[in-house]
């Protein structure tokens, strides 16, 4: 399966935290949510050294049965600590993500933006 994505379409963002190793602090680092031809496309942008726009795929859900089996390896759905999740309940897509989250114990900020 192509993974496609609307730049335009950003239905969120995810806050995370890696695990370091012993003695190293912890980096917390924001990985976009955007709708595409699937449930949802996590995407991690950063400029490189140059000023260069990056990105990377971070992960995607499929769709609900997907995320059920993601689950039952990494209840959090992810292998990151999750420090915080919102979501812009403009998209019919977003209360699916919204359920999804909360039922693997996360909180979740919802806003409403619209988007042209």
């Amino acid at each position: 399966m192509a993974v496609n994505w609307s730049w335009k379409a950003k239905m969120g963002t995810i806050t995370f935290e890696d695990y370091p190793d012993e003695g190293e602090k912890p980096t917390k680092f924001k990985v976009n949510i955007y709708r595409g031809n699937c449930l949802a496309v996590f995407i991690s942008e950063w400029k490189n050294e140059d000023g260069k726009d990056m990105y990377n795929l971070f992960a995607l859900f499929a769709d609900e049965q997907h995320v059920k089996r993601i689950s039952k390896d990494y209840p959090s759905l992810f292998w990151h600590k999750v420090k915080k999740i919102e979501v812009n309940t403009f998209y019919k897509e977003s209360m699916k993500l919204v359920k999804l989250f909360t039922k693997a114990g996360h909180k979740v900020t919802c806003y409403y933006k619209k988007i042209k």
